[in-house]
């Protein structure tokens, strides 16, 4: 299986062991108790008491040769899994067999079936037992409709839970008349913002340590050492599914703090990717760790951070009250009465109470410029309590429209900050009735909004927005900065954004970004990590500017110049592309994602190929994050 440990290979382990207790001629055996694990969980449904342990495991091995059998023969292996699934789950239950029967043999058959390692076998049933089992038994839906939400147009036709619900927008005052920004005077001041997004700092780094250890995530204390001819972990970062030391994010700080900057966005996922280990004090640790090195390095520097879907335990588990596998009233509690704690280093009291509700935040910047920190995990297709009920979670895009009417009212500018982009359009990406609400929002509040900033795919590069109504006219662009982890093969980075600074009349646009990386092979050569700029947007493009139309011209200009374009995917990958793009479709794609802010909507793709076989980027940019 790859690398990265995703959703899908947690559903087949389970999909394997609820079909290994259909198929039981004794049913599905109790697990043994332990004092490492006692279940706390419920019942759904209380079964005939059973022996102390599974017999007849002979099983294991043929329902590995069934699978790999579905493996050779199926298009899409995770299709078939994930039909299986539904159809397991709905007699399974009619069986009357327990949650900790199903764990139990979950952790047996992914050993058996060498799915993972038995650390993380054993781990990751656990971290997601009670989330898993608790949205396919108290909230069904078809296995049709499941696999679509999950695994998008390739396994059938997708459905959406809740696909028309609307932010209704005030029709008075109506939108007034578009005025292009105007290009800042001669001389006028000009703001610097550092962008730091998923730092992913692992904190049991070990250099020397086993790189390659057959898990998603590797370099860590506990990975032993590396096998005979190999090298370990490299000390200040390695290439080979391994996040970011400590000691190099230290060394980033010490690096930036050289520097001035007006203020600082940091846009989420701070810890690792250890996924099935990790509990809600490691995240919150991490959490405080980060925050320490702002303060220490920063001390008089404002941050404004959002939420990445790594905060959560498990990731992109974002609850809303009575949803949870508990029915808490307030799931989110432990993170958000956290997050006012650490994020009110730098935020004022009245940020409080939507922080401590959802996650998210208005506060002025400067007299005239508002910021805007969305936590776009209550629109991300990974967060399933969403298949309860996503219109509109916790009220957040009707809070939005409403915090951008004022600022019009006022005359003030708007930035907008968050993790996921609105045009990921993968199975890692947002729901599409989320995405085209948030994207109505910026139609109507485009001359308020003048900068878009995320995160969450590691990788470099931006969004446009079209005019809902010609669908031709680019009026906004999201820029995706990459990210500091090095997760997986590429080098570490951060941006620093040049604005339209702080007077009277700014128009407070965009004006340059300059990309900066650590070549991690010149680091481990020299023991000198030499964190250097890749390359300014303006300079490297040609470009006159940074509005709408300048990066539409941009993306015709990388559609039909093959130099142009091959600057930009180096670019993109951070000067360190682990594949080439030579082909025709695979340039299409790329281009077509740039064009493309509207998730699952690829109508202002120039190519009709583009919208039918978007499929180059879908599969390598959705398995980073």
């Amino acid at each position: 299986m790859g690398r990265t440990f995703s959703f899908m290979s947690i559903c087949t382990i389970f999909t394997i062991s609820l079909i290994l207790c259909l198929l039981n001629t004794d049913g599905c055996h109790s697990a043994p108790r332990s004092r490492r694990y006692r279940s706390t969980t419920q019942t759904i449904a209380r079964g005939t008491p059973a022996h102390p342990k599974l017999s007849n495991w002979h099983l294991v091995d043929t329902m590995s040769h069934f699978f790999n059998r579905i493996k050779e023969t199926a298009v899409h292996f995770d299709c078939a899994v994930c039909k299986v699934i539904g159809d397991s789950i709905q007699l399974l239950l009619a069986m009357h067999k327990s949650k900790e029967d199903i764990v139990y043999i979950a952790e047996k058959a992914c050993n058996t079936l060498h799915i993972e390692d038995s650390k993380v076998c054993h781990a990751i049933t656990r971290q997601y037992e009670s989330w898993i089992l608790t949205i396919f038994t108290e909230y069904l839906l078809s296995p049709g409709d499941l696999c679509g939400i999950i695994l998008g147009k390739d396994c059938g036709h997708v459905i959406e839970p809740y696909p028309d619900w609307s932010v209704v927008l005030p029709e008075v005052p109506p939108k007034p008349m578009i005025v292009p920004p105007r290009s800042p005077r001669p001389n006028s001041p000009v703001s610097r913002v550092l962008h730091l997004t998923d730092i992913h700092v692992d904190l049991d780094y070990k250099i020397g340590a086993n790189a390659d250890c057959g898990e998603p995530l590797c370099c860590k204390d506990d990975d032993g050492n590396p096998i005979k001819g190999k090298k370990g972990a490299w000390k200040w970062g390695d290439y080979r599914y391994c996040d970011m030391p400590l000691a190099t994010l230290e060394n980033l700080f010490k690096h930036l703090s050289k520097e001035d900057y007006d203020y600082i966005i940091w846009t989420g996922d701070t810890a690792s990717h250890n996924i099935w280990s990790e509990t809600k004090r490691d995240k919150i640790h991490t959490l405080d760790v980060v925050t320490r090195l702002f303060l220490k390095y920063f001390p008089s520097t404002p941050v404004y951070p959002s939420l990445g879907n790594h905060e959560a335990v498990p990731a992109n588990d974002f609850a809303m009250p009575g949803e949870s596998s508990n029915h808490s009233a307030d799931p989110m509690g432990w993170l958000y009465s956290n997050l006012v704690t650490q994020w009110g280093n730098w935020l004022p009291r009245e940020t409080h109470a939507t922080i401590r509700k959802g996650g998210f935040y208005e506060t002025l910047i400067n007299p005239g410029l508002r910021l805007v920190s969305l936590n776009t995990m209550y629109g991300h297709k990974q967060n399933y309590w969403l298949l309860v009920n996503s219109t509109d979670p916790m009220g957040q895009l009707h809070w939005l429209a409403r915090v951008l009417q004022k600022a019009e009212d006022k005359g003030e500018k708007v930035y907008i900050i968050g993790h996921i982009p609105t045009g990921q359009s993968d199975v890692d990406g947002l729901l599409s009735a989320f995405s085209l609400n948030y994207y109505k929002i910026i139609n109507r509040y485009e001359s308020t909004v003048r900068g878009q900033f995320f995160g969450h795919t590691h990788r470099d590069h931006f969004e446009i927005y079209y005019d809902l109504a010609g669908k031709q006219r680019p009026l906004a662009v999201s820029i995706i900065s990459p990210s500091v982890t090095p997760y997986s093969r590429i080098n570490p980075g951060y941006r620093v954004l040049e604005m339209d600074g702080n007077y009277p009349g700014s128009s407070r646009t965009l004006l340059d970004y300059h990309t900066y990386i650590l070549n991690l092979t010149l680091a481990q050569e020299t023991n000198q990590p030499q964190w250097t700029r890749e390359y300014s947007m303006r300079e490297a493009f040609g470009m006159s500017g940074l509005l709408p139309a300048d990066f539409e011209d941009l993306a015709h200009r990388l559609d039909t110049d093959d130099k142009l374009f091959d600057k930009f995917y180096q670019f993109m990958y951070k000067s360190h592309p682990f594949a080439p793009c030579t082909s025709d479709q695979c340039r299409r794609d790329i281009i077509c994602r740039l064009r493309t802010g509207l998730a699952n909507d690829f109508r202002f793709c120039n190519n009709a190929n583009n919208r039918a076989n978007l499929r180059y980027g879908i599969t390598k940019w959705h398995l980073l994050c």
